[in-house]
């Protein structure tokens, strides 16, 4: 077990996500309101990509393979996420459009972003800079592309 910048960062990430949705999940209880429980989806399943990356990261830093999937499984989570959110956006903004669309365009795109990540070749590494341990994540610039359109 390799403790890093970049574990810790995640940790903290899955813990401060988990709370927010935590309380995502009690208003919904309350509620029973559409609004909430979509939110709860979003802030649950970006807890989950934290906790499950900073497993891998804590476990597994000095494997490239397992960085890898990190980032494969990262995308997917990530962009589920934002296809939550997407739909939510849709949803409140225009009521006339089927927010199935929105969920679906950038559920495809994260599909796409995926693919590329299985198939083309990058080795994430962890990396000394000082005292401190980071991941360099090395990734290829169409994931980047790719991701800044989804998030």
């Amino acid at each position: 077990m390799v403790l890093s910048l970049t574990a810790l960062v995640e940790l903290f990430g899955a813990f401060s996500f988990g709370i927010l949705a935590y309380r995502f999940w009690q208003v919904f209880n309350e509620r029973k309101s559409f609004i909430p429980r979509l939110l709860f989806y979003f802030v649950g399943t970006l807890a989950f990509y934290f906790f499950f990356d900073s497993f891998l990261i804590l476990f597994f830093a000095g494997n490239s393979f397992a960085l890898k999937l990190s980032v494969i499984y990262g995308v997917f989570f990530q962009s589920l996420a934002c296809a939550f959110l997407a739909y939510l956006s849709i949803y409140i903004l225009n009521p006339k459009i089927n927010p199935i669309f929105g969920f679906l365009f950038i559920f495809i795109l994260g599909s796409i972003a995926i693919l590329i990540a299985i198939f083309t070749p990058f080795f994430p590494s962890l990396k000394s800079i000082g005292q401190i341990k980071v991941v360099n994540w090395d990734l290829p610039l169409p994931i980047g592309l790719l991701q800044s359109l989804i998030f």
